[in-house]
């Protein structure tokens, strides 16, 4: 059995996955979808093409949302926990390859590739 590269889960557990390789990339998307999502001004993903994500969810958590109206023409399709309500990645398409953004934040031991502790940054108003 291969080891797998990355595990996270969602804020309550009831959603657990593991990456079977590296991430051909990180991303932020500062697309208005993506922000009203992830309510902020970005969304940060861990990008994967293929089929690479094992899923563990055995009470059936896992709920989609579609997005037809996009950039490329082609609909998004956003995964969450119908319990927490944890976004946890995308689907989408680029050419004839099916892509997924995992939400780093679900990912154990923080950020991918810079592998940041929790923590918390106030930022005056105004």
């Amino acid at each position: 059995m291969t080891t797998p590269l990355y595990i996270g889960a969602c804020l309550c557990g009831g959603v657990s996955f593991t990456m079977m390789a590296e991430p051909s990339g990180i991303n932020n998307c500062f697309c208005t979808d993506c922000r009203k999502n992830a309510g902020g001004p970005m969304q940060t993903n861990a990008e994967w093409a293929g089929d690479v994500m094992q899923i563990t969810d055995a009470d059936k958590l896992v709920t989609t949302y579609i997005i037809t109206d996009t950039a490329s023409g082609r609909p998004k399709i956003k995964c969450f926990c119908k319990r927490c309500g944890c976004t946890l990645w995308t689907l989408y398409e680029k050419g004839d390859m099916v892509f997924r953004n995992v939400r780093v934040g679900l990912i154990e031991d923080g950020y991918v590739h810079a592998r940041l502790s929790s923590a918390v940054l106030h930022f005056g108003a105004g």
